[in-house]
């Protein structure tokens, strides 16, 4: 199966329908400062970026969030559709952080999957993380280590405070992604997503809360249940949390949970063994 052809059939993987996509409220958006990151290559990954002003002088943590199949593009708004209200106003009133928000093109996918199909038509995932990155994956790593070497020249940040979330196709994008940039992130929140951990004992410097509906009947949750059993074996610190009722919309359960920022903002490396021990999770 190429390239294109597994792309095409990501397409149908969407968390929410574009005309959705384009009402959602924007009118704290602008606070985020819009931008393109461009590699050696010219290939181009828009974001937004919010760094708070007015902290006191207080070394910031950095919160990197990605969005779903459905928020893809290049209008650098739609990656806001899940999340980005409910972190931003988290941020703003309790916890000063610098945000980003980056946005994947159309033409890539966050994760090196493969979308497959039953006899029945249900879908299923095949994780290829050992193999080259995506080009938006790529493009993301670039990114990354670029602002963050920008924002530790210029002494704003607590680079024992950064931390990762994303939903759906961000959910397994961020499982990629911590493993190709291990021992970095201090609170891990994938919701809805799912992957395959190759080396598991990487993450021992991070804490782990996954996110999933029991009835979600575009990503399996068992994708994100097998992560959480590769940390537990390992005595890495994981929550996984299962909706009965939610279906693939868990962020909105997710969302309701007073709880999971707080838990994200509190999460530091030099603290990582005294928080969130590992809680024997079953799957029901």
């Amino acid at each position: 199966m190429n390239l294109l052809k597994n792309l095409l059939l990501m397409a149908t993987f969407v968390s929410i329908s574009i005309t959705q996509s384009q009402n959602i409220e924007t009118n704290y958006i602008d606070f985020f400062q819009a931008n393109t990151f461009i590699n050696n290559s010219l290939d181009s990954l828009p974001y937004r970026i919010y760094i708070p002003t007015n902290t006191t002088n207080k070394k910031l943590p950095v919160l990197l969030f990605l969005h779903g199949r459905g928020e893809s593009g290049k209008d650098n708004i739609k990656q806001f559709t899940h999340g980005g209200r409910w972190i931003y106003n988290y941020v703003k009133n309790n916890e000063p952080a610098i945000l980003i928000f980056p946005q994947c093109p159309n033409t890539s996918y966050w994760s090196n999957v493969i979308r497959t199909e039953d006899c029945n038509g249900k879908p299923n995932f095949i994780f290829n993380s050992e193999e080259k990155p995506t080009k938006a994956m790529g493009l993301l790593i670039d990114l990354w280590k670029a602002k963050i070497s920008e924002l530790i020249s210029q002494d704003l940040i607590d680079t024992n405070r950064f931390y990762i979330g994303g939903i759906s196709m961000g959910g397994m994008g961020i499982i990629e992604f911590i493993q190709r940039i291990p021992n970095t992130f201090s609170a891990v929140f994938p919701i809805c997503g799912g992957g395959i951990l190759i080396n598991p004992t990487a993450q021992k410097n991070s804490n782990f809360w996954f996110f999933h509906g029991q009835k979600d009947d575009i990503v399996n949750y068992h994708h994100s249940f097998n992560v959480h059993k590769q940390l537990l074996a390992q005595r890495i610190p994981s929550r996984y949390t299962l909706f009965p009722e939610a279906n693939h919309n868990a962020w909105d359960s997710t969302i309701a949970i007073k709880e999971v920022l707080p838990w994200v903002f509190s999460s530091s490396k030099k603290s990582i063994l005294k928080q969130n021990q590992p809680s024997p999770n079953s799957e029901n």
